[in-house]
């Protein structure tokens, strides 16, 4: 649930890559994932739908008592890759609600 303010919500992958030890050794792009906001009733809030970069950011004035939906679509790849979600709300008095 995202509450009544100014909502940011990011994601952002990459896929590692390691040396015959295992050690990681660099970070490559193998999918672009897109970031769907949406209200409990289906309704689109927002959206970021950017290409070929490793993360994506919505902002949006959420509306109190609202649940949001977070939907990532992976528009292209096929490697299997990790992915970290955050948020933040900032209700307009200095204070962050996440």
């Amino acid at each position: 649930m995202v509450h009544k303010g100014f909502n940011t919500i990011s994601i952002g992958n990459s896929k590692v890559t390691t040396d015959p030890a295992g050690r990681p050794v660099s970070s490559v792009l193998t999918v672009d994932l897109d970031l769907v906001v949406t209200e409990k009733d289906g309704n689109l809030a927002a959206y970021s739908l950017s290409y070929y970069n490793s993360y994506e950011i919505v902002e949006f004035l959420g509306t109190a008592n609202q649940t949001y939906d977070i939907f990532i679509h992976k528009y292209s790849g096929t490697d299997d890759v990790w992915y970290g979600v955050a948020w933040t709300v900032f209700d307009g008095a200095g204070v962050s609600q996440a």
